[in-house]
């Protein structure tokens, strides 16, 4: 449940971002979903439980279970601050671009000559 609050927060985060910057703000929320969700279920499901299984007995069970979704999420956010940094700088790398062309002429290709 926790995992699908924080989703729905990082969607709205990223389509806000892409809404600011003029980009499309769909494809700007399924981005950032999928990578908080991507990594997080990869985590949940893969890496950690196999690293916390050695150490896991009934009486420890659910802070087991509990470190193992808190490491999880962490994961997810990181990854998800992570894109969006890379996303930004790669929009204002853009932005400037053609700022630095602009001033610049083109280059003038003259055409051929016509043979008569």
């Amino acid at each position: 449940m926790l995992e699908i609050i924080i989703m729905i927060g990082v969607v709205g985060w990223f389509a806000r971002t892409a809404k600011q910057i003029g980009r499309n703000g769909v494809a700007w929320g399924a981005m950032g979903a999928l990578s908080y969700y991507v990594p997080m279920l990869v985590c949940s499901w893969l890496i950690f439980p196999a690293i916390l299984r050695p150490f896991l007995t009934y009486d420890n069970q659910t802070g087991l279970q509990l470190l193992d979704v808190a490491l999880s999420v962490l994961v997810g956010i990181g990854c998800c601050v992570a894109l969006r940094q890379i996303l930004s700088a790669q929009v204002r790398a853009q932005q400037t671009a053609p700022s630095q062309h602009a001033s610049q002429q083109p280059p003038t290709i003259a055409p051929p000559p016509i043979a008569q």
